[in-house]
């Protein structure tokens, strides 16, 4: 299960790209949050470890991490 946990500290490798599948460190909404890159049917979407949490589009935009 992903997830950070309290007592975590994450460690961000900005050299390494975002490709479908990984975990990035990415800014929504001008906040940083902690997503899953995915491709559902033509759509990029950011997927929470949380099912309670809808995926959420990125389609026009570039992750930037």
């Amino acid at each position: 299960m992903d997830g950070v946990h309290h007592s975590y500290l994450p460690v961000v490798d900005r050299s390494l790209e975002a490709l479908l599948g990984r975990i990035i460190v990415i800014f929504v909404n001008g906040e940083l949050t902690v997503k899953r890159l995915e491709r559902i049917g033509q759509c990029n979407y950011l997927r929470a470890s949380n099912p309670a949490y809808p995926p959420l589009p990125i389609d026009g935009r570039e992750p930037h991490v």
